[in-house]
């Protein structure tokens, strides 16, 4: 028996609660040259040694971390660079603090639903790759819920 692991097909809606918060923002896009998204591993628990050599254990609370890849100039691309801007401190600026939610769909129809999350990471522009071709953009988010199905 063969079980299909193909990724392609796969959607990712992007909501921000004050950027875009109605329609949110469709990636379909994948670029490819990069992973187009990645869940990194993610420690939940941790122990030690007692003093007579006991193994002791806890739970280990951690934000879910995220990643999206973007075509450059793509309209996903083009967005995301809203949202970074928009959400990126500085001199002068206000930052319009976005809560985030991701839902995906894969192409089994399984789906993903990732939410109170905040962008964390960022490519604030175009960067100019060896090879000669503009640079694949990468943002990254924590998330505090995950569902799927």
């Amino acid at each position: 028996m063969s079980v299909d692991q193909s990724g392609a097909g796969t959607i990712v809606t992007l909501y921000f609660s004050k950027t875009f918060p109605v329609t949110g923002i469709a990636w379909t896009a994948a670029p490819d040259d990069v992973d187009p998204f990645d869940f990194p591993s993610m420690q939940i628990a941790d122990g030690a040694m007692g003093g007579n050599g006991d193994l002791i254990t806890w739970a280990k609370a951690n934000p879910l971390k995220w990643s999206i890849s973007v075509i450059p100039n793509s309209f996903e691309g083009l967005a995301l660079n809203v949202v970074f801007q928009n959400n990126r401190v500085g001199r002068g600026k206000t930052n319009v603090n976005d809560s985030v939610k991701a839902v995906i769909v894969y192409p089994n129809l399984r789906t993903a639903v990732l939410s109170d999350g905040r962008l964390t990471d960022g490519t604030p522009g175009l960067s100019w790759q060896q090879s000669g071709r503009i640079g694949t953009m990468t943002y990254s988010f924590i998330f505090e819920k995950f569902a799927s199905t």
